[in-house]
């Protein structure tokens, strides 16, 4: 199944934008998804171009092994994902045109549920042979902001989110202006129409009204509230659909950069974009219980705001080692509420980052690389307006928009020296929570095209999660996968 967003709530999760729900966004993905597959290999023809980078085509056999399995089966949500991955990853240069695509399917031998599909990059361009000047139309990846990209929050650019620990960026749809001179590049871009990133596989039981969801990292809400002044009552939840075309396909956005300096030495990045958010907000109405059914019925309304967004970077880069400074604003548009509903709210959001890594050459042998990154953010996150009325002793009862407050990131990799062993270590520390993400992974290439990778993802909170999850209304989304340590695998080929 396809889905276009997913922003889960804390105590009232939400679905995202899947085929079932909104049968016409089906035919519309599809229809960009044909486009964007065929617009760069139409122009690699056109052109008669060289093809560059690795083998285009790669196949793979993955599986996701979590940890806690009897606890994800009592939730319904499967252990072990196991599964094909197809993926295409290509440029294409010739005199006149290039384009390149790189894409993702994973196919789960557990059903389409588990599975997802993802468009990082597809476009056609006029070739830089050709001239300075360079027109792009499609989806194109832009660093628009090294915190943004580093961090995975998806400020500028949308993002799969089918593995909440595996953010996978994906590029702004839309047409593209660049010049790259030496010392000076500048961009902007123009789009039409909007595509929310991509979350994983929430639904809603017709006949229940219960939300089901079978990905390990979706919070699955409560079947039952407890309301002020009452016994526990079924909850049934329904989706006020809105328009698909006018109230998400077209929302325009716009936006420009410019980086100054060189490959080497010091550097400088300001870019400013007016676009809508990549996640809906969310609004509903206040419960309603029938007398005889005695239920509550939840009414869910998803909102696409615009907002501000303003860079700020600059840094040295050696060639061996690099630092950077990095600054991000995020100014939400506020717009008009409906008085009977409670509403989701963000506000302006300012985050910095200091950053830096050392490459070198242990024991003359293969290359170690060290990367350190300190991320701390100020604003973003305000009550819900409105009278929420299931008693949680919170502000909100929304997921908060950033995963992070302050947060320090520490991660190495080792590299042989005929690449044929590849092993590192992440560590992300979260000083509100004093919790942790420590990953691992191992690479081994027996042959050229054949290449085996093992890894592991552990997390850790300590005792001050459970007082932040109560001060956000449980919203913390470290604390909500405490509890899906996995091991992962995978066997590929590279045609």
């Amino acid at each position: 199944m396809y889905c276009l967003a997913s922003w889960p709530i804390a105590s009232l999760s939400w679905e995202c934008y899947s085929s079932k729900v909104f049968p016409g966004l089906r035919f519309f993905l599809w229809i960009l998804t044909v486009t964007l597959w065929l617009t760069p290999l139409a122009g690699a023809w056109v052109a008669q171009s060289e093809v560059l980078g690795p083998s285009p085509l790669e196949l793979a056999i993955r599986s996701y092994n979590y940890l806690e399995a009897d606890e994800l089966s009592t939730n319904g949500k499967p252990s072990i994902i196991p599964g094909l991955k197809i993926g295409a990853h290509k440029e294409f240069v010739g005199e006149r045109f290039e384009g390149g695509v790189d894409v993702d399917a994973f196919f789960s031998t557990r059903g389409l549920k588990n599975s997802y599909f993802l468009i990082r990059e597809s476009y056609i361009a006029s070739s830089r042979h050709w001239s300075e000047n360079q027109l792009t139309i499609g989806r194109r990846l832009q660093e628009w902001s090294r915190l943004d990209s580093s961090w995975g929050l998806g400020v500028w650019q949308p993002r799969s989110r089918w593995d909440n620990l595996a953010i996978e960026e994906m590029g702004l749809s839309g047409v593209f202006y660049s010049r790259k001179i030496p010392g000076l590049e500048v961009v902007a871009y123009l789009s039409p129409i909007f595509v929310p990133e991509q979350g994983s596989d929430y639904n809603i039981d017709p006949n229940s009204g219960k939300v089901t969801s079978s990905n390990p990292y979706d919070l699955i809400p409560p079947n039952q509230a407890l309301l002020k002044e009452s016994n526990p009552v079924p909850v049934r939840y329904t989706l006020n659909k809105p328009n698909i075309v006018e109230d998400i396909i077209l929302k325009a956005g716009a936006g420009a950069l410019v980086r100054i300096g060189r490959e080497r030495g010091p550097w400088g990045r300001a870019a400013y974009g007016y676009k809508p958010y990549n996640q809906p907000l969310l609004s509903y109405d206040p419960f309603s219980v029938a007398g005889g059914e005695k239920e509550l019925r939840v009414n869910v309304y998803p909102r696409f705001i615009y907002h501000h967004v303003a860079t700020l970077e600059g840094g040295y880069e050696s060639g061996i080692w690099g630092s950077e400074l990095m600054f991000l604003g995020d100014f939400p548009v506020q717009e008009s509420r409906i008085p009977i509903h409670v509403n989701q709210e963000v506000s302006q959001a300012l985050m910095a980052s200091l950053a830096g890594h050392v490459q070198y050459n242990p024991f003359g042998r293969g290359r170690m690389t060290w990367t350190g990154s300190y991320l701390k953010r100020w604003g973003g996150s305000e009550p819900d307006s409105g009278s929420p009325f299931i008693v949680t002793g919170a502000h909100s009862l929304f997921e908060i928009r950033y995963p992070y407050r302050e947060a320090v990131r520490l991660s190495w990799e080792y590299e042989s020296p005929s690449s044929q062993w590849a092993f590192g270590q992440k560590i992300t520390y979260d000083f509100p929570l004093t919790g942790m993400i420590w990953s691992g992974e191992l690479g081994y290439r027996p042959e050229k095209n054949w290449k085996l990778n093992l890894g592991y993802d552990l997390i850790g909170v300590g005792p001050s999660a459970d007082s932040s999850m109560a001060e956000t209304g449980g919203t913390n989304w470290l604390s909500r996968i405490r509890q899906t340590d996995r091991v992962r695998g995978e066997i590929s080929y590279a045609f």
